[in-house]
């Protein structure tokens, strides 16, 4: 039967035989070997720099203590994670390469876990958090028992106490001895007024970046009644919401009806802004806001053909409460020879999505027009082109209408019938343009107005930093109506109100910045606000006031991300070698010095902080 000595030794083994073929010699710093990227695993190979350079863990790992207090038994890996950290760290503390590929620790990772199998791009947040609690688990000595009975009567210094009790008893080992943390959780409800009051334990602090200050959006304002786009610049404070700015584009439009909110990318709609209560702290100067008027009225597009602006459309306009809200994209479609020589139909988004009021039941003639009139302020026809017509009016017909699914894709053609068409469960068509009109650069986006509001605000821009992020934390907030929570005493979900506390810091704090905002089957989007923190004593007296240890911390190493999404891009790492005290830049195998002013940077995702009372230098040498 092999033993911890007997698996070790031979993974050694194995390790040294297979260094030709995964790694280059090389005579290096202990410390600053690089690892070879596998193919996307940036995310891994930023993780594991950060873990390695830390000197507690790299003794730990590199020393004797590490395999004598390997679970071979434990739940998830019977211990082949913790043997695989053990090997890794010594490989990179060697110093006789200049770079090694961690295919083998890779391969352990991914039959503990099928979402590391492959080569796709992981966050490294998760990543980590995998990582830390299977390390954790092969290195577990937790007794296991009945857990303490919590009262109401306790005193929350009892409580906290208790809950650490607990917490032993199912987790003890070297890793949550360094990492794990506990949080208060603090509900009180509206109706009664009780407080429910947890502790939980944590292993990273995942916080909000807020904004600071103002938010700037840019809008495109599209009108009901077919006038041309216009551009507008909101700025607002930040904590506005999604009701603010509509009120602030209705104040400087004069629109008085709903307007729907969306996001724009890659001219199709990228996210709708349904909820009035959201903040828009999160959007972007960058990011392609349109604002469309929307009633429950069907305006007949011939009239409109036919009028100018100074007109009273409301002679022209019924209302009818059989309309639908419709959403119509602008495409064209080419054949593309494919590899096999095969062609296929090649589907583009070429203009600007836009909504239109219909009624539920239409002829095909009104339909077209209803179209053509709503399209014509998307579009500009060139003169070149119009030169040899009889006129824009023939140009514009040169499109089908299409019923295509809810990204603009697919599809069938309405047939132009003399007959009603019915859009009763239709909410999504779209303009197939003639491809010819576009290879004769027929149009071009028309040139949009700006509105210019009166007396703008002035704006004060601060620096955001750490503490910032850490009193937004531990601000109080109102639960949402979809978040409410239940009461007992009550017997009904309130908005309650929640505050989050820090009570107590482990002695390696890792803070994880939430810059990804999950966007549903959109992926996520980025905060790629710059946040300031500092390299030494990063000081949370002020939060955790009673702490029995001075929670002042020097920060090791940072896991940075490149890109928009968590699972895209590109991830690094900065850390901080414990002997030298200089900072690096590890890079997948290139590992390169920086200096210090380059550390805190946009790109900061995860930070990683040790107590000033844990500094020690790596003991190099050891096996």
């Amino acid at each position: 039967m092999a033993t911890k000595k007997t698996i070790l030794n031979e993974d050694t083994k194995k390790l040294k035989d297979q260094k030709s073929a995964q790694s280059v010699p090389g005579s290096v710093l202990p410390g600053l070997t690089g690892l070879t990227n596998l193919g996307n695993t940036c995310y891994m190979n930023s993780i594991l720099q950060c873990m390695s350079t830390n000197p507690v863990l790299a003794n730990f790992f590199n020393g004797p203590e590490s395999v004598s207090n390997l679970n071979m038994s434990s739940n998830i890996s019977k211990g082949a994670v913790g043997l695989g950290m053990i090997e890794l760290f010594r490989s990179l503390w060697r110093g006789d390469r200049d770079f090694i590929a961690p295919l083998d620790y890779k391969k352990v990772l991914q039959n503990m876990d099928s979402r590391w199998k492959g080569f796709n791009q992981h966050d490294s947040h998760e990543f980590f958090s995998f990582l830390i609690n299977s390390v954790h688990d092969d290195f577990n000595q937790a007794p296991g028992g009945d857990l303490i009975r919590l009262t109401d009567q306790m005193s929350p210094k009892e409580r906290l106490e208790v809950s650490i009790e607990n917490e032993t008893i199912r987790n003890q080992s070297f890793i949550t001895n360094l990492f794990t943390g506990f949080f208060n959780s603090n509900i009180t409800c509206p109706g009664c007024g009780g407080i429910s009051s947890t502790n939980d334990a944590f292993m990273d602090l995942s916080i909000q970046i807020p904004s600071k200050g103002w938010v700037t959006v840019h809008v495109t304002i599209v009108y009901e009644s077919y006038r041309y786009p216009e551009a507008y610049i909101a700025t607002l404070k930040s904590g506005s919401t999604f009701s603010d700015l509509k009120e602030e584009i209705k104040k400087i439009s004069g629109i008085t009806s709903t307007l729907l909110l969306a996001e724009i990318f890659a001219n199709k709609f990228h996210e709708w802004f349904f909820n009035d209560d959201q903040t828009i702290d999160f959007i972007k100067p960058t990011d392609d806001i349109y604002a469309y008027e929307v009633s429950n009225r069907f305006h007949h597009a011939l009239a409109f053909n036919e009028l100018d602006e100074n007109t009273d459309l409301e002679k022209y306009t019924f209302n009818s409460i059989d309309t639908v809200v419709v959403k119509v994209f602008q495409r064209s479609s080419w054949p593309k020879l494919t590899p096999n020589l095969n062609y296929v139909l090649k589907e583009e988004m070429i203009g600007k999505p836009f909504l239109i009021v219909l009624p539920k039941k239409i002829s095909y003639k009104v339909l077209h027009e209803a179209m053509e009139a709503r399209v014509r302020t998307f579009v500009n026809v060139s003169s070149a082109f119009k030169s040899r017509h009889q006129s824009k009016e023939n140009i514009l017909k040169g499109f089908n209408i299409m019923v295509v699914s809810d990204s603009g894709t697919g599809g069938y053609t309405i047939p132009p019938l003399d007959k009603d068409v019915v859009i009763y469960n239709v909410t999504n068509l779209a303009i197939e343009w003639d491809i010819k009109a576009f290879e004769d650069k027929r149009f071009s986006s028309p040139q949009i107005e700006a509105l210019v509001p009166q007396n703008a605000p002035e704006i004060t821009l601060s620096e955001l930093t750490i503490y910032d992020c850490l009193d937004s934390f531990t601000t109080s907030e109102v639960l949402s109506k979809e978040d409410a929570w239940y009461c007992n005493q009550c017997e009904l979900p309130q908005q309650a109100l929640k505050k989050m506390e820090i009570c107590k810091a482990p002695p390696l704090l890792v803070i994880h910045l939430k810059r990804f905002r999950t966007l549903g089957v959109w992926g996520s989007r980025k905060v790629d606000n710059f946040v300031r923190f500092p390299l030494e004593e990063l000081d949370l007296s002020g939060y955790i006031p009673n702490a029995e240890v001075a929670p002042i911390y020097n920060l090791w190493a940072v896991s940075n991300h490149y890109g928009s999404s968590a699972h895209a891009g590109h991830y690094t790492a900065y850390a901080k070698h414990p002997n030298t005290k200089e900072w690096f830049r590890y890079d997948d195998r290139s590992v390169r010095p920086i200096s210090s002013d380059s550390v805190v940077s946009s790109a900061a995702y995860i930070l990683f902080y040790q107590r000033i009372d844990l500094n020690c230098e790596v003991e190099t040498g050891a096996e």
